[in-house]
């Protein structure tokens, strides 16, 4: 938990402030000045970069890390949150001691119940990459709004130097967002930035409590902030009130509940399904309040690498793409079980890879891995319905992203029950892969691929196709090859319609919120949820 998780008030400080004066005569002298420093205006040492603070001391910057740690902080920025929280803490006690809330409760309320910021949030959260511009006095709220929203895996820069606008605004790609933080400085300095930001087809938002300027034509998005001092502050609870809107916004909430990827679910249990081997298939349910009686349940299938353990878990930045999936299907009203793929996650040893693994099996060498997948579907669907979350296996879909998208695909062609299935930037052979191009003619991945015979047993059950028109991995040309492998059989049967690939423009193989979108809507048809 972030130090802005907790509401600074009296009782719940870091103590930083306490810290440096308990520690300061026992510090090496250029420690000591930054101490000292911190101590006669923690208001600067909130605002200001690290770089700008120790020109301010006179020391060089490995001096304010080293400081930071000396006092008990991992480093300078963890310290610069420490103190804002005991700066706002101080503030409260003196203004409101009889209130628990505090006048900084008030703002952050405040600014969440702006009409404009869910749409703030919507094109901060599908933007290409966003530019925050602040004012000096809002600099330490922008630089943590940039940090939480790098966080959430939106790509993210911070600058306080209106002269350096105009150039960033130059190279900003398609799709990006500006957020001017309530700017101050040179009014025709904002309006040329802001000029070149439109040239590059950015939208441009304003945060302002009308003391910065603004630039001469109107902006996109206009965020109101009430006024608060002392402004360091403000801008902490900007950028909380913002992170908190876009981690919302980024769990696609819908009308089961607000499941989010950033923090854990509550209803779950671990479960093993029994197979045919000596080992089960490790899992986790997923579920809203009963573990039983689920109108639909989902399966769910990692990417490569991936695990259970990992997808399941709050989402980081490096790995949050399994729970952001997860967290729309739970919202839309799904239950969810995710089990680990064969050479994953708990059914390997721990200095396993998969990727070695599954190369060796690719090569003849152990269990045919991929074969394995497809009998395994046996076993998910009996242990689904033994499981007692669906009665019906109408009820039951499947969904995998990347080398989970081919997983959801041999489960498949492994067992006609499973009644529709969602392949997310889907690898439609195993060789697509790059580490194992040069085994494409190998006799298991010829035996196993999607382009020959095992198409027949996919078809024509509903089969959503999400694919990126920019991605090198799972190809466009690789889904539009095993999609026209699959449409006579659809078009055969009189179901043309359940078979539909959706290519999303200038995407790579990466997360974005359409792949969610699309899914949860083809489940709703599909499943007829």
């Amino acid at each position: 938990m972030s130090l802005l998780r907790q509401a600074p008030v009296p009782g719940t400080r870091t103590a930083a402030l306490q810290r440096i004066e308990t520690a300061l005569e026992s510090l090496a002298p250029s420690e000591r000045r930054v101490g000292e420093a911190i101590l006669a205006d923690p208001g600067s040492a909130i605002a200001l970069s690290i770089s700008e603070f120790a020109e301010l001391c006179g020391v060089a910057q490995p001096t304010l890390s080293r400081f930071a740690k000396s006092i008990g902080f991992k480093g300078y920025p963890a310290l610069r949150l420490g103190i804002a929280h005991d700066f706002a803490g101080d503030e409260q006690a003196s203004s409101t001691p009889a209130s628990a809330a505090g006048p900084a409760s008030s703002v952050y309320r405040g600014i969440r119940a702006d009409a404009s910021l869910p749409d703030l949030a919507d094109a901060l959260r599908d933007a290409s990459t966003v530019e925050i511009w602040s004012s000096p006095e809002l600099a330490a709220g922008a630089n943590l709004l940039a940090a939480e929203l790098q966080a959430l895996a939106v790509p993210c820069a911070a600058s306080a130097v209106p002269a350096h606008w105009e150039l960033r605004a130059t190279g900003l790609p398609s799709g990006a967002v500006v957020l001017l933080l309530a700017p101050s400085g040179n009014d025709i300095v904002v309006t040329r930035a802001t000029e070149r930001a439109r040239e590059a087809q950015a939208t441009i938002a304003t945060a302002s409590c009308g003391s910065g300027l603004a630039p001469a034509e109107p902006t996109d998005l206009v965020l109101s902030l009430p006024a608060f001092r002392p402004s360091e502050m403000l801008g902490l609870w900007v950028a909380e009130a913002i992170t908190d809107a876009v981690r919302e916004a980024s769990s696609i909430a819908g009308p089961a509940g607000a499941a989010s990827p950033w923090l854990p679910w509550p209803h779950r249990r671990e479960v093993f399904l029994p197979t045919d081997g000596d080992e089960p298939i490790p899992g986790v349910l997923l579920f809203h309040e009963a573990p039983v009686s689920a109108p639909s349940l989902v399966l769910y299938l990692t990417g490569m690498n991936g695990s259970v353990a990992a997808a399941v878990q709050p989402a980081t930045r490096d790995n949050h793409i399994d729970a952001a999936i997860i967290a729309a299907l739970l919202n839309a009203g799904h239950t969810v079980l995710a089990t680990d793929n064969p050479a994953h996650g708990a059914r390997k040893r721990q200095w396993e890879s998969p990727e070695d693994l599954i190369r060796a099996s690719l090569e003849g060498a152990g269990d045919d891995l991929l074969a394995r997948s497809r009998s395994e579907a046996t076993a998910l669907v009996d242990g689904a319905l033994a499981l007692g979350v669906i009665d019906d296996p109408r009820r039951l879909a499947v969904v995998g992203q990347s080398w989970g998208g081919l997983q959801a695909l041999l489960k498949m062609s492994g067992d006609p029950r499973i009644a529709c299935g969602v392949g997310i930037m889907p690898l439609c052979d195993a060789a697509a892969l790059e580490p194992f191009h040069e085994l494409a003619d190998t006799p298991r991945v010829q035996a196993n691929s999607l382009l020959g015979p095992l198409a027949g047993a996919i078809a024509p059950r509903p089969l959503l196709l999400i694919s990126g028109s920019d991605d090198p991995t799972a190809t466009p040309d690789q889904v539009d090859r095993f999609e026209a492998r699959l449409r006579p059989e659809y078009a055969a049967a009189g179901k043309t319609a359940d078979l539909e690939h959706i290519r999303l423009a200038h995407v790579a193989h990466h997360f974005d919120p359409g792949q969610i979108e699309h899914t949860v809507d083809w489940l709703a048809r599909a499943l007829d949820h």
